[in-house]
C-alpha cells in the first residue's frame, strides 16, 4: 500500500475537514456576536471581515466591522484545513480505476477553491472591494466545478463500491444540486427567479451552509468506512 492510500493519512484528511467546518462556524458566531447589530438575513458574510468603511458601485454603504480579523483569520484557518481533505479525496475512488481522473480534477478544483477562500480573507471588502468581489466570483465558480465533479465521481462508482453499497446517493445528489444552483446564481450575480424573494445576502450565505455541511457529511461517512476497514487490516 502506498503512502497516499494509507488509512491513517486518509483519516487525518477527513478530520482536517471537520476542523475546517468547525472553525468556519465558530468564526462566524464570534464575528457576528462582536459585530453588534449584524442583520443575519440582510448583510453579507464579507461585511464581518471589512477592515474599513466602503461604498459599492451602486452607492451601497458598508461599515467597518468592529473586529474584522475574527472573521478573516477564521477564513485562513478554514481554507488551510480544507486542503488536506481535497488532496486525499481521490483516494476514496480507487474503484474507478482509469476514471479516477474525475475525482482528481475535483481535488484540484477543491484546492483552488480553498486558496480563493483564503484570499477572500486577505483582500477584505473594506480595503479591497474590487479585488474582493473578483475573488468571490472565482470562489463561487471553483466551488461549482468542484461539487459538479464530486457528483460525477459518486455516480461513476461501481455498484460494489463500499460507499455505494452502504449509502444512498439521493442525499448526496440533493446537496450537490442545491449547491450548484446557489453557487451558479451567485456567480452570475442573480438570484434565480423562483427564489427571488430571498435577499441577496441570504442567498449568498446558503453556499457555505450547504457546501461545508455536505462535505462534512460525506467525510463522516468515509471516516466510518475507513475505521471499519482498519479493524480488518
Amino acid at each position: 500500500m502506498t503512502l497516499y492510500f494509507q488509512t491513517k493519512y486518509r483519516i487525518f484528511a477527513v478530520w482536517s475537514l471537520h476542523i475546517a467546518t468547525s472553525i468556519f462556524i465558530i468564526g462566524n458566531i464570534l464575528a457576528i456576536s462582536f459585530y453588534g447589530d449584524y442583520q443575519f438575513f440582510n448583510q453579507f458574510l464579507s461585511e464581518l471581515g471589512a477592515r474599513a468603511n466602503t461604498i459599492g458601485e451602486n452607492g451601497e454603504k458598508w461599515s467597518k466591522a468592529r473586529y474584522p480579523e475574527i472573521f478573516n483569520i477564521s477564513m485562513y484557518i478554514t481554507a488551510t484545513f480544507m486542503i488536506p481533505f481535497f488532496i486525499y479525496y481521490p483516494s476514496n475512488f480507487r474503484s474507478l480505476k482509469k476514471k479516477i481522473v474525475i475525482p482528481i480534477l475535483a481535488s484540484i478544483s477543491g484546492v483552488i477553491s480553498s486558496v480563493f477562500l483564503f484570499m477572500v480573507g486577505v483582500y477584505d471588502m473594506g480595503l479591497y472591494l474590487e479585488i474582493h468581489s473578483k475573488l468571490a466570483l472565482r470562489l463561487y465558480l471553483s466551488i461549482m466545478i468542484t461539487i459538479f465533479l464530486f457528483g460525477i465521481s459518486l455516480v461513476l462508482l461501481p455498484k460494489n463500491d463500499e460507499y455505494k453499497i452502504r449509502y444512498s446517493l439521493k442525499i448526496d445528489m440533493l446537496f450537490i444540486l442545491i449547491t450548484i444552483i446557489i453557487t451558479g446564481g451567485n456567480y452570475v450575480q442573480k438570484v434565480p427567479e423562483f427564489l427571488n424573494n430571498i435577499p441577496n445576502a441570504t442567498f449568498q450565505k446558503i453556499i457555505p451552509y450547504i457546501y461545508l455541511p455536505y462535505l462534512t457529511l460525506y467525510g463522516t461517512r468515509i471516516l466510518k468506512l475507513l475505521k471499519m476497514n482498519e479493524q480488518f487490516e
